[in-house]
């Protein structure tokens, strides 16, 4: 385990993402609060992006199967009355596996949480713009961890006209492609033999399997030259009808949007 280190940074009310080296003076981790393109409007869906950049080597967590970091988390601290926020889209990350076969999966450089949403109808009487503020916490780890915490808030504007930060729009079309998919929007399929999750692909060399927390616990995915076509075989340590195969499929190397599962060998369909 790391040593750990206690940074709370100055407090940022950022509305944009910082840019040039300047912006790590602080800590290693740079958050914000941004808002997706698109028309504010009555009774309308919308996106906040809780945007995190991280300082060159230093990495955060994602909220499946770590051995060592916790994953970021935020809290609601102000939102425009009758407006809605549903569970944060966590992009997929990489795998990082250190000295002593730790194995974490973590981002680099940095992630944004897609946070979905649900304005009110009618908006606040008389108001101009929407604001929304929130408090968030992390691990950010290299050779030691720090622990973060800050608060963000955003001020959207009200109306078709409004315009979004460049830097904002920026960051949402980089990280477009990381945001899972579900399984049947791809070409793979899923199938169990025992205790074996086997997933065939036409790229099944390229696939990783990235487990959420309430994944069974699994032993390394191999090749299996002896099926028909390419698959990924994934063995799980136990055999029966409580097997659980959560997380994300990555297709490295590939220009293809990662993939989340949820599946059981007792599943006649699995659920995404």
């Amino acid at each position: 385990m790391r040593p750990i280190r206690i940074i709370i940074p100055l407090l940022l009310l950022s509305l944009t993402l910082g840019c040039g080296e300047n912006r790590f003076v602080n800590g290693p981790v740079v958050p914000s609060l941004l808002y997706s393109p698109g028309p504010v409007a009555p009774g309308e869906p919308f996106t906040l992006g809780v945007h995190f950049a991280i300082a060159p080597e230093w990495h955060l967590y994602w909220n499946g199967k770590n051995d060592s970091g916790s994953p970021m988390t935020f809290t609601v601290l102000e939102a425009p009355e009758g407006a809605t926020l549903g569970d944060a889209e966590w992009p997929a990350p990489v795998r990082y596996v250190s000295p002593g076969n730790i194995v974490d999966h973590v981002y680099f450089d940095e992630t944004m949480l897609r946070v979905p949403g649900m304005l009110p109808d009618p908006l606040p009487a008389g108001a101009d713009t929407l604001v929304f503020r929130l408090a968030l916490e992390w691990v950010v780890c290299h050779e030691v961890c720090e622990f973060g915490a800050d608060e963000v808030v955003v001020r959207v504007p009200v109306g078709e006209s409004r315009g979004v930060p460049r830097e904002a729009a920026g960051a949402f079309r980089r990280l477009a492609g990381r945001y899972p998919v579900p399984l049947a929007d791809t070409e793979a399929r899923i199938s169990w033999d025992g205790g074996r999750m086997i997933v065939r692909d036409e790229d099944a060399a390229s696939i990783v399997f990235y487990p959420a927390e309430t994944s069974s616990p699994f032993a390394p995915p191999y090749q299996d030259e002896r099926l028909e076509e390419p698959a990924l075989v994934v063995p799980f340590e136990t055999e029966g009808t409580d097997i659980r195969a959560a997380g994300v499929l990555v297709w490295e190397g590939r220009n293809r949007p990662p993939a989340r599962i949820d599946s059981r060998p007792s599943s006649e369909r699995d659920t995404q």
